[in-house]
């Protein structure tokens, strides 16, 4: 039995688990994490006034990561999809309003 703390993963029991990845998100940083604890990959972004960092986050089955930001409740919110090397691939930003909490999922 491995356990790491008080940051990543608490109790991994190998024989016990299915593998993967946890994609975790606080502010202006994104990290993909692995069954360990270990940071895969993580992808930094600018927190200005208007944009205050990353509100919802998601890995696609192609690698990349799709992230709302802009605040919740602002009308200055988009979604962004960033490939591995961190560029940014693809942005929509809706008029007036911003993106539905359900084009993410839960």
């Amino acid at each position: 039995m491995r356990t790491v703390y008080p940051i990543g993963t608490t109790l991994y029991q190998p024989r016990k688990c299915c593998n993967g990845y946890t994609i975790l998100w606080r502010k202006a940083v994104v990290k993909l994490i692995d069954m360990n604890g270990c940071a895969v990959n993580q992808w930094h972004f600018d927190s200005e006034a208007d944009s205050p960092g990353v509100d919802r986050a998601r890995l696609l089955e192609n690698g990349n990561i799709l992230v709302q930001r802009g605040g919740m409740m602002g009308e200055r919110g988009m979604l962004q999809e960033y490939d591995w090397e961190h560029n940014l691939v693809w942005e929509y930003i809706p008029e007036g309003s911003i993106p539905h909490q359900k084009l993410l999922g839960p």
